[in-house]
């Protein structure tokens, strides 16, 4: 048998997915240095997407630490991220998604010595989905573990889900 001797390796094994050999897990106290760059500088921000879930008790895995800014702060917010060389490195959008997506547009950053990488987003044009229409979707698809997610994250009742959601069959929202 001959092996290639350069093999293909998964994406998902990227230094750009996973950070570099011998980097640590990211800290409580590196993620906050790094927020604290921005409220230092004046630009107010939050966590949004996966670790906005993961604070509200959601078991997702994060791929990135993505922080919305406010579309007019947005440039200012990457100098401040940019300059702080000791902390963070811009990088490269993560391989696992596919290029043209907001992933690719955007700066992205990862903390120097930690797998954590950072993605910094303007708020406009980010979708913003009207809950029971979004819940009504992921049931509809029977996409679970989303649901679970906004479900558990969202700490809905079962009032508020009967009187938003068509739990009968699927709701035609065209």
């Amino acid at each position: 048998m001959h092996l290639s001797p350069n093999p293909i390796i998964s994406p998902a094994f990227h230094p750009l997915a996973i950070g570099d050999k011998g980097d640590a897990h990211a800290s409580p106290e590196q993620i906050s240095a790094i927020v604290s760059i921005l409220i230092d500088a004046g630009i107010c921000c939050c966590f949004v997407q996966e670790y906005a879930l993961v604070y509200y008790g959601t078991r997702r895995l994060p791929n990135d630490r993505i922080l919305c800014v406010p579309d007019e702060q947005h440039q200012r917010a990457i100098q401040p991220l940019t300059s702080r060389d000791d902390i963070l490195n811009p990088c490269a959008p993560l391989p696992l998604r596919r290029p043209g997506l907001l992933s690719h547009k955007y700066s992205r950053f990862k903390a120097i010595g930690r797998t954590g990488f950072w993605l910094l987003l303007p708020a406009s044009g980010l979708p913003h989905p009207n809950l029971p229409i979004y819940t009504q979707s992921l049931l509809d698809t029977k996409t679970g573990v989303d649901l679970e997610d906004l479900i558990d994250g969202m700490k809905t009742s079962e009032e508020w889900e009967e009187q938003n959601l068509d739990l009968e069959g699927y709701t035609d929202i065209a």
